[in-house]
């Protein structure tokens, strides 16, 4: 998945250890050396509750403006049921044409 490389990338930044960026599987990550280190650090300099908050508001947001705006659904729907951007252009064109 694309979002836990980029997860994982990203915390192995925060922690400063580099090996955490090595081949992944599902049970965890191979050619891990063990090594120690507290996370008491990260809470205090990295609180992901603080920083996801903007994203979890945003995300919030635009579930409001999905259900209280007609002309947003469309706009998403419009969005989601295009498979390319020359598509989805074509299908904003004739949408505005009606108004």
């Amino acid at each position: 998945m694309p979002w836990e490389k980029s997860f994982i990338n990203r915390f192995a930044d925060v922690v400063k250890k580099d090996y955490l960026k090595d081949k992944n599987t599902s049970c965890g990550v191979e050619n891990m050396r063990p090594t120690r280190f507290s996370l008491d650090q990260i809470k205090q300099h990295h609180d992901f509750r603080k920083k996801g908050k903007p994203y979890v508001d945003a995300i919030m947001m635009h579930a409001l403006e999905y259900k209280n705006n007609e002309t947003y659904k469309t706009l998403i729907d419009l969005i989601l049921n295009s498979r390319k951007k020359s598509s989805l252009l074509k299908k904003i064109k004739m949408q505005t044409a009606f108004f």
